[in-house]
């Protein structure tokens, strides 16, 4: 990977004009959508530079690791195929080795009870963890982390992109921002018809636990949807393929409305009430737990997303593209990335 201080001494004091360190397409966010749209674009010869501001690559499709024996998917928790496009490149993924079916039983549950089955649906994992699909398609892609982004700034035929401290980090003919919906509003300054556009776009919060216990509980599911509760959906991380059996490690999403209300809660008081809640729809009492921790997903899922698969200016050659346009799904969010790399690539 390339690092930002030697981008930044490439481009110290060069000429107006693209230059050896200037990129074709500058992407900022390296989820599912920015990788697919940074692959499909780089594989056509343009050259790509992808920006990250966390450590590591996959957005939501997220697999957090504690220690050796402890790590799970707290983002993403599977993925199901149905365009012809995403099966294309699903079954390359399960020939590399890298996705499988999560074959546990997946169950609805309501007042505690189970109420119907929901197993019938095909489900896909990343192995050994949803983060391994992106980490894939990062492989061969220049990806700078641990930088964040501003708006970029039009400057003659180029754009320019500074991180927070005010440092110019690269020039690009073309930018696309695959932050989610509220964030790319506040990149997309310059193209205040495509940021009005993102901002129509409400995203969910989620508060997420996850919790490792030296005594597993025995459920007869892996997963299960729950209704009417402050819990949305729990799922036993170690039923799903090439993760250890034990320790056994649970994730638990809260609801939307419920996250909402206690948005600002501390991550003690929410691990607690949640807990309360597991034990209650389950029946079970997680008692021995060794280890757990509490994440808060801001931007979860859209309440709502666009009808359009991508957003793109032809003339100033910035946009965006993520989940949150055509479809809060894994397959949605590679969708809008693959048909944006298509867009930019037919105005050549």
């Amino acid at each position: 990977m390339w690092t930002a201080d030697w981008l930044r001494w490439c481009l110290a004091g060069k000429a107006s004009g693209m230059t050896s360190s200037d990129v074709d397409v500058a992407i900022i966010g390296a989820g599912i959508s920015g990788l697919v749209c940074g692959q499909t674009l780089q594989r056509a010869g343009l050259r790509v530079q992808i920006w990250e501001k966390s450590r590591g690559v996959g957005g939501r499709m997220a697999t957090r690791r504690t220690s050796a024996d402890f790590s799970t998917d707290h983002g993403a928790q599977y993925f199901t195929v149905r365009d012809p496009a995403f099966q294309t490149m699903f079954d390359r993924w399960q020939r590399a080795g890298i996705v499988a079916p999560w074959r546990a039983k997946i169950v609805e549950i309501k007042d505690g009870t189970i109420v119907a089955d929901k197993s019938g649906s095909p489900r896909y994992v990343g192995v050994p963890g949803m983060s391994s699909i992106c980490r894939s398609l990062a492989e061969d892609l220049a990806v700078v982390f641990e930088t964040r982004i501003v708006a970029p700034r039009r400057v003659a035929e180029m754009w320019e992109l500074y991180d927070e401290n005010e440092q110019l980090v690269t020039r690009a003919r073309n930018v696309v921002c695959t932050a989610p919906a509220p964030q790319t509003a506040d990149l997309l300054q310059s193209a205040p018809a495509l940021a009005a556009k993102a901002r129509e776009v409400e995203m969910e919060i989620c508060w997420t636990v996850v919790f490792c216990l030296e005594v597993g509980l025995n459920l007869p599911y892996g997963g299960a949807f729950i209704n009417d509760s402050e819990l949305a959906w729990i799922a036993c991380n170690s039923s799903k393929p090439e993760r250890p059996n034990s320790p056994e490690v649970w994730v638990l999403h809260a609801s939307a409305d419920w996250s909402r209300e206690h948005q600002n809660d501390s991550p003690d008081n929410v691990e607690r009430e949640l807990l309360t809640i597991f034990q209650r729809e389950t029946g079970r009492c997680p008692a021995a737990i060794s280890r757990s921790w509490t994440h808060r997903w801001l931007y979860a899922k859209p309440t709502k997303e666009l009808d359009t698969r991508f957003l793109f200016d032809d003339h100033t050659r910035i946009g965006a593209c993520g989940d949150w346009c055509d479809g809060p799904r894994v397959e949605g969010a590679f969708q809008s990335g693959l048909a944006l790399a298509n867009h930019i690539l037919d105005l050549r």
